[in-house]
């Protein structure tokens, strides 16, 4: 899933991020560094250039 939140206490906060859900848990990629190494460990290999792109919609 690709989410974008957006704050309601502070309107100039938010995140747009690609997250793996599974069953009630939501996993994130890192920063940085971080980000395409956890891209790699949380999505298929055949959508992980697509989510690294981040520009694509995805559809199933």
């Amino acid at each position: 899933m690709w989410a974008e939140c957006n704050g309601i206490v502070h309107a100039d906060t938010g995140i747009s991020v690609p997250m793996r859900v599974v069953g009630s848990q939501v996993q994130v990629p890192g920063d940085g560094p971080d980000y395409a190494r956890d891209i790699r460990a949380l999505f298929p290999e055949d959508l992980v250039e697509t989510v690294l792109a981040g520009d694509t919609p995805v559809r199933p």
